[in-house]
Order: C-alpha cells, then structure tokens, then sequence
C-alpha cells in the first residue's frame, strides 16, 4: 500500500496520531514528522471531532450518567466497610495472569456453539498483546489437518512461529502440537520452555474469555436465528441441510467475525487487577512491544520446514463451504432461478436456504 492508503487504513482503525507515526516508522520504514501527518489527514479529509453523535451519547455526557467502576468501588467501601470486608474474606483468590511479550505464549480453542448447525469456530490469540492470530469458521474444527492448516497459514503471514501454544486436550490440536515441536527442535531457543501446553479449559482463559466478546457481537445472533430455523421445522440436523446452512450462511459469518477481530485488535484494553499485562490497542501492542518495554519472541521458521507442514494440512476452500456436491446442485438451482449471488443479509439468506431446502427435498 502507498503511504497515503496506510495513513487513511491506520486512521479507520482509530489509532491515533503518535500510533499512526510509531507504526508507520518500525513496519513500513517511513518515518514523516506530526505536522506532516496532519497536514496529510488534512488534505484527505479525515477528521476525529467531526461528524454527528448519537443522542444517547451526548445526553450521557451533558448529564454525567456514566459513573466509574473504581468510584463505585470506593463508595462501597466508605459507606459498608463492614460488608465489603466479609465479601472480600469470602472472594476467590485468582491466579495473576503473566505473559512476557508478543510470541511468547499462543492460545487455542474451539468455539462450538454453532457445531448442532454444521459450523464449527476455531481460534488463536496471543496472550500478551490479545491480539486474534486467526478465527475462522468451517465446516469442522474438529478435523486436526484443517487446524494444522490455520496454523499453516499463519505462520507464513507473520513470518515465524511463538515459543509455545496452549490447547485443551483434544485431538483436534494433535497436528498443531507435532508442528510446534518439529520447527523448534533445532532452534535451541528457550530449551526450557515448552513448544507445546496441554491443559484444562479454565486455564487456557485468554481465549475462552473471548469467546464471550465473539458470542455478544457475532454468535449470538446465529445461534437465535439458526434455533427459529430449527423451531419452525426447517431444520433437522441431516447433513444435507447442515450443507446448505453451510452454503448460505458460512461466509457471511466469515465475514462478520473479520470484522468482529479488526474491531477487536484496534480497541483498547483496560488494565485488569489479575493481570500484569500492559493495556493498550492489540494490534498496536503485537506489532510494536518495544513501547511496552517488552521484546518479540517469534521463531523464524524455513521454507522448506514450512512446506513439508504444509502437505500434512488440509486447507478449506472458503469459494466452497460445504460438500462439494451440493454445492453444485445448489449453484445449478440458483442459476436456474436467476440468483447470481448468495445475499450478504441474513435474512435474505434464509429465504435463499428456504428454497433451495424446498427444491432438494423434491429431487431426493
């Protein structure tokens, strides 16, 4: 991309003018001063402070309805001393939560709320920057050659792999754990540091506390929708209409979880009292720790190393998301039905699922 792109991508993402600068300088070598920055968000009008503001957001702020957690913590505490110690000698003790920098620690999980419908959700995120490393929906997460492949692909875009990965104990994460420890045998990097951890759910929390942010802004709604489907009689589990909830409506979840993670890695994060980790934005703290004081511990990885992995994945072809088969049949329908398009909206999309559910069920 050219500098202007950058600056204009950079800025959607809400980062401000001294991130702006700080990105620009150590991932694309390009060093231009504060002034010249704002003289070029100038001329491409691009401007913070402008523009309407919801009217909830103004009456907050006219008013000062909105009141601090730490306020409310305090009031608490000078109105019931005697009730907040009680609660505090009764208070599970957590574990802080300590992660030395980008790199350092991966985690990896499965997401299988929509598993009943045919989609299954897996995802990576690093520990220290909480920065999503993949999140991609398919026909399974349980196939460990199609998690071998997110991982696959990953490396090659970011160029190396962490010093270790956290999984639940599932045979899904078995390639993963075999990659991991084939591309650091000979590294002597951190020998005593694991390439591989297996262990409970609850303690792989940084990805299963963000499988919450992924239900409230993304899964939630499916997982309504799908249920009405289902509820109404249109759905029965078969794996011909698992195929067709695949066809219709896989790579518009796709879609929304990208945009779900681009909104994630650009917003910051507040401190929290378990954790030592800096805050910040995700993306911001992955791709520029030396702010944060801390340094990267990617592993480089060979080319030739990275290919033999390759050739164990199995990598989902997202222009077909379900059997191929069906796939077919049902593009034959649409075209046969003039519809050259699977529609973005939901809604529509049932309409689509509707059909072709209608169509198949006369041929089969």
């Amino acid at each position: 991309m050219s500098e202007t792109q950058l600056i204009t991508f950079y800025f959607t993402l809400g980062l401000s003018n001294d991130e702006i600068l700080a990105f620009l300088k150590v991932q694309h070598n390009c060093n231009i001063s504060l002034r010249t920055l704002k003289r070029r968000l100038k001329n491409l009008k691009l401007f913070r402070k402008k523009g309407y503001s919801p009217i909830n957001q103004v009456a907050t702020y006219l008013f000062k309805d909105t009141v601090r957690q730490e306020t409310i913590r305090r009031l608490l505490k000078s109105i019931d001393p005697v009730g907040v110690e009680i609660r505090t000698r009764r208070r599970l003790r957590r574990r802080q939560y300590n992660n030395k920098g980008p790199n350092y620690l991966w985690h990896v999980d499965s997401y299988d709320k929509l598993k009943p419908f045919g989609i299954g959700i897996n995802g990576c995120i690093d520990g220290f920057s909480r920065h999503i490393m993949w999140m991609k929906a398919g026909r399974t997460n349980n196939n460990p050659r199609v998690i071998g492949g997110y991982f696959v692909d990953t490396i090659q875009k970011i160029g190396g792999i962490p010093l270790t990965i956290r999984a639940d104990m599932g045979t899904e994460n078995r390639h993963i754990e075999q990659m991991q420890v084939f591309f650091r045998r000979d590294t002597g990097i951190n020998i005593h540091r694991p390439a591989f951890l297996y262990g409970k759910s609850t303690a792989n929390q940084k990805i299963e506390c963000w499988w919450g942010i992924l239900r409230k802004h993304n899964a939630e709604f499916w997982m309504n929708l799908f249920k009405k489907i289902q509820d109404d009689g249109y759905f029965n589990g078969s794996y011909l209409e698992k195929a067709l909830i695949q066809f219709c409506f896989l790579r518009i979840i796709q879609s929304e979880m990208n945009s779900v993670v681009l909104e994630w890695n650009s917003h910051n994060i507040s401190s929290s009292k378990n954790s030592i980790l800096p805050r910040g934005k995700p993306l911001i703290m992955y791709h520029s720790p030396e702010i944060y004081r801390s340094n990267d511990y990617l592993i480089s990885v060979e080319f030739d190393d990275l290919e033999i992995a390759r050739e164990e994945c199995v990598f989902l072809d997202q222009e077909c998301p379900c059997d191929k088969d069906v796939f077919e049949l049902c593009n034959i329908l649409l075209n046969e039905a003039a519809v050259e398009n699977i529609p973005s909206d939901p809604y529509n999309a049932i309409d689509v699922y509707l059909y072709l559910r209608n169509k198949l069920s006369c041929l089969l």
